[in-house]
């Protein structure tokens, strides 16, 4: 073989060398294999042997790539974001979804989380306009008829189980789909259901013939939009229906159907639960809980052991003689010991019997430290504060509570933001589109806001002032604040107006009540 075959040869094999296997070197065989390498290369190209060393040094010119000592282990790889879910998919999901039935702080928090989100439920506002001011005829009614809609489908209970489900299971579908129920019911009968991502099937992945591509499940177009999702018709978890369940996923249109699910890297097309970051942390923690309770049941049981000394032994006696054998649980009559220590009960023991009380108090001294800890750790996983995590507000003071409750209501707005985008605006033109081709109504388009259920002020005094002052600088008005509190402004003016109408005509004179010194 020539020199030059030779050589071409041997950077055909070291390219072909598996990047895992040059992380597994140490470092001295990594720099023996960078020089190496660069040797060769410099044959043909020394400028790309020299890009190749600077490069290599500059890999390792960051504390956070050493691999020596306890991090030498730490080897993570750089695959995509979905290779990495499809790994550890089923047994991510599985986990926590176990955490979200079984552990109480991971089950409250959830339960917590989507109060702030939906609470009472999102709904819509119509911005129906009739020249330049608001048609609130056609507004009210777009709105009752959305909210006999939203009672009918149960919209309050999807809008939790789609934000519960973005922590428990990574995301999930929405599907909409004509109901002759609903049409029958006199409402528009536009149908709605939440399916798990587990109708997913990941498997399918093939190239069709007008140019789509199916990716793990998912049916993209040439230019990267979702055409389509290839769902199983039956949850593939449902073993009483298991020879249903080896039917061929379906087609699914992504104009009636809706991936809620929020990615963390470009690359992730696959969701993976919000808790995945605190699975095993929680899963120990309770393993430990469970634990300390066993130990501290068993502490708590009093007993009390009698310790045989000196029998058999030769000068134990009083008089030096050895003490005499007896049977054991027995006194010196010959009487059993009692089972049972009563009350005020004086009780001789034979000679060479010593008492000893169990004594194992549990939990520890560092019992409390450890907990607060480790619900520490896990309330910034699912970015709360771990006073309303743990509902210990033992250390908590008011400036540390009203940054935590700041804090966290910007996590909840960002999943209402998600919420609107992702479910409740396709969901909403969809309705507007029902509802005009079944005759409930002559619009075609709706403009629309949504009202979400904000929360009350921290400190309602220093609140209301800060608002006013707000307001009076230009910077704040009526309709935000009240939004703001989880409240329709219309709908206020409203009842003021019947208020004000209602004690006219019950003879009372507001004016006067309103000034009560004049």
């Amino acid at each position: 073989m020539r020199p030059v075959q030779a050589i071409s040869g041997g950077m055909t094999a070291l390219a072909a060398f598996p990047s895992s296997a040059w992380r597994s070197l140490s470092d001295a065989a990594f720099n023996m294999v960078t020089s190496v390498r660069c040797s060769i290369m410099a044959f043909s190209s020394p400028h790309a042997a020299l890009a190749y060393r600077e490069q290599r040094a500059f890999y390792l010119s960051y504390s956070a790539a050493n691999r020596k000592g306890p991090n030498k282990n730490w080897r993570p790889s750089n695959k995509t974001a979905d290779e990495q879910i499809m790994r550890g998919w089923s047994d991510v999901m599985a986990r926590a979804r176990d955490l979200a039935r079984n552990n109480p702080n991971i089950s409250g928090a959830l339960r917590k989380i989507c109060n702030n989100v939906v609470f009472k439920g999102i709904m819509p506002q119509a911005q129906l306009m009739r020249g330049d001011t608001s048609d609130e005829v056609n507004n009210r009614l777009v709105e009752h008829q959305f909210k006999k809609w939203a009672r009918q489908v149960k919209f309050r209970s999807k809008q939790k189980l789609a934000v519960r489900s973005l922590w428990s299971d990574g995301g999930s579908f929405v599907r909409c789909f004509a109901s002759e129920t609903l049409h029958k019911r006199g409402v528009v009968p536009l149908g709605i259901e939440i399916l798990e991502v587990d109708h997913l099937d990941r498997e399918r992945n093939e190239e069709l013939e007008n140019g789509n591509v199916i990716n793990r499940g998912i049916e993209y177009t040439p230019d990267g939009f979702v055409d389509a999702y290839w769902l199983f018709p039956n949850h593939p978890g449902n073993t009483r229906n298991f020879m249903r369940r080896l039917h061929q996923s379906e087609r699914v249109s992504a104009d009636t159907c809706f991936l809620i699910m929020d990615p963390e890297r470009p690359s992730q097309s696959l969701p993976i639960p919000l808790l995945a970051s605190v699975i095993m942390s929680m899963h120990n923690f309770n393993e430990y809980q469970d634990a300390e309770q066993i130990a501290a049941r068993i502490a708590a049981a009093f007993s009390v052991f009698v310790k045989t000394t000196g029998i058999g032994q030769v000068g134990n006696g009083l008089d030096g003689s050895p003490l005499p054998t007896m049977a054991q649980g027995t006194t010196t009559e010959g009487k059993p010991l009692p089972g049972f220590v009563g009350t005020g009960n004086i009780i001789e023991l034979p000679p060479g019997k010593e008492i000893q009380v169990a004594n194992n108090p549990r939990p520890g001294e560092n019992y409390e430290p450890f907990t607060r800890t480790n619900l520490r750790n896990a309330s910034t996983g699912v970015g709360m504060s771990s006073a309303a995590f743990s509902n210990d507000y033992s250390d908590a003071n008011y400036s540390s509570i009203r940054q935590s409750v700041l804090e966290e209501r910007r996590s909840y707005q960002d999943q209402q933001q998600l919420l609107k985008d992702e479910m409740l605006d396709p969901v909403f033109e969809l309705w507007v589109l029902f509802r005009w081709l079944f005759g409930y109504g002559q619009e075609r388009e709706i403009p629309v806001v949504w009202q979400t259920p904000g929360w009350e002020w921290v400190d309602p005094l220093k609140d209301a002032n800060a608002a006013k002052i707000l307001k009076e600088m230009g910077i704040e008005n009526e309709i935000d604040l009240a939004a703001s509190r989880g409240r329709d402004y219309e709908e206020n003016v409203e009842k003021q107006a019947r208020a004000k109408d209602m004690r006219k005509r019950k003879g009372l004179d507001t004016e006067q009540e309103a000034k009560p010194d004049a």
